[in-house]
């Protein structure tokens, strides 16, 4: 959609999208969900202090959400991202 809203130069508000890659996407798309910056924040709110230094694992889908979610918690927490790991999940044959 936000390219369709540059190319005929309309307003597109993206309500539902929590991707911190729809903000700046162009001048036309804007985000009115929250960031994932602020999720982890507000997680980061309710661990205890000790917490610091420790290691988070952050189960993500390989999107751009999972990726804005990896980057907050490693921007928030500290650290840096040492293992990742693509899988994929099939749901079983239908009988």
């Amino acid at each position: 959609m936000a390219p369709i809203a540059d190319q005929n130069q309309i307003l597109y508000i993206s309500g539902a999208a929590a991707a911190d890659a729809i903000t700046g996407l162009n001048k036309h798309t804007f985000r009115a969900g929250r960031q994932s910056y602020q999720d982890v924040l507000d997680a980061a709110d309710i661990l205890p202090p000790k917490t610091a230094g420790k290691k988070v694992v952050v189960f993500a889908e390989d999107t751009a959400f999972g990726q804005g979610n990896v980057a907050a918690v490693t921007a928030v927490f500290g650290g840096k991202v040492t293992r990742f790991r693509r899988s994929s999940c099939r749901s079983a044959p239908q009988t």
